[in-house]
């Protein structure tokens, strides 16, 4: 079968990705629920929390929003697309709910970073959280908060966000100093959260503690499971809703052979999942030491030949593609020329050159 050339940028797999990761989230708060609240699925965000408060007198209930990020190749920071739109989001969240007590929780395997213009110590993020868990003194908190609101008063409204959640946005801004203090109280950011095969590890364990009687086959088909009822329940239309109680619903019920095909489709796109993700790591480690590589032997032919006689060529970095080959005869030119009448003065001009360009049809 002959080789086929894709497009990688119309490949799936980040999504999938990022779908299997906020399912196995998702199992984890819902092993970890407590009996009283529950777990609401897209939602307000990928999985609110919803806590009754009622046994600790508040009336009413609290909703906890998280959403998940499955990005570890890359960095995290105030000035990403990313924590934009979830910060918008969560103002616009707060708006739509004047009378609700709500959290937001914003979880990536991603670590975080400097900002570029971000003048206080650390980075924005870090400062973040040292406010919400009130490290800092009085005047270093106030000073933070004004550190923070001005920062993020200069970023710019990311592409793919609607401009009626970002006005949300700019109303915290540039109101008062309490509104948003507050806010700055009611967002976590959950970074460098556990990668896929550290969290799928995680929910084996909270499995075997729900039932230690369990074998580890037993505890890999129960996963397995309850995967797949989670993913089911993802592709309903409707409030998606998981309580605790529902675990052992779940654990009591006898597996149908539809099911057990399909836990076994499910566990083989797991298992290429993983191969694929260490495949894809491998050869993007393999292609930068070869762009690398190839880049200096560029640099070194243009420096051996002369091309440092021209302003900026010497120093530019060079694209390079591959060639598509072909190994059908060329066409031969016409009117044909005597080679040997050509090629002495060619001959002698390059010997007089060091370098030169030579420009012809193929065949003459």
């Amino acid at each position: 079968m002959p080789a086929f050339v894709s497009n990688p940028r119309r490949s799936a797999s980040p999504a999938i990705a990022g779908f299997v990761y906020q399912v196995d989230v998702t199992l984890k708060r819902w092993l970890t629920l407590q009996p009283e609240d529950c777990l609401e699925l897209e939602c307000g965000e990928d999985i609110d929390i919803v806590r009754n408060e009622i046994e600790v007198g508040v009336p009413g209930h609290s909703r906890i929003l998280e959403q998940i990020k499955n990005k570890s190749n890359v960095t995290v920071t105030l000035s990403n697309a990313d924590a934009l739109t979830a910060i918008a989001s969560f103002c616009e969240h707060l708006a739509l709910n004047p009378n609700q007590s709500l959290q937001f929780r914003f979880i990536t395997t991603s670590p975080t970073s400097r900002e570029r213009d971000w003048t206080a110590p650390g980075t924005g993020i870090e400062t973040w959280e040292a406010l919400r868990n009130g490290e800092l003194g009085s005047e270093e908190t106030e000073g933070a908060m004004r550190t923070l609101q001005s920062f993020l008063s200069g970023r710019k409204k990311p592409a793919k966000l609607s401009p009626k959640t970002w006005q949300y946005f700019r109303l915290v801004l540039s109101g008062s100093s309490e509104r948003f203090s507050s806010m700055v109280q009611s967002v976590e950011w959950s970074v460098n959260f556990s990668d896929p095969p550290n969290l799928e590890h995680q929910i084996r364990e909270l499995i075997s503690s729900w039932k230690p009687q369990l074998s580890p086959d037993e505890v890999h088909a129960f996963y397995a499971a309850l995967f797949l009822h989670v993913f089911k329940l993802l592709a309903t239309r409707g409030r998606k809703i998981l309580r605790y109680a529902d675990l052992g619903k779940e654990y009591a019920k006898k597996q149908r052979p539809a099911d057990a095909r399909l836990l076994e489709a499910l566990a083989e796109i797991r298992e290429f999942r993983q191969q694929m993700s260490a495949r894809v790591g491998l050869l993007e480690q393999q292609f930068g030491q070869l762009e690398s590589t190839v880049n200096r032997s560029l640099q070194l032919a243009a420096s051996s030949v002369g091309l440092e006689a021209f302003p900026g060529l010497a120093s530019s970095q060079f694209d390079y593609t591959h060639v598509a080959v072909s190994l059908d005869g060329p066409e031969l030119v016409t009117p044909a020329l005597d080679r040997s009448s050509i090629t002495q003065s060619l001959l002698a001009a390059v010997g007089e050159a060091k370098f030169a360009i030579l420009i012809g049809e193929p065949g003459s």
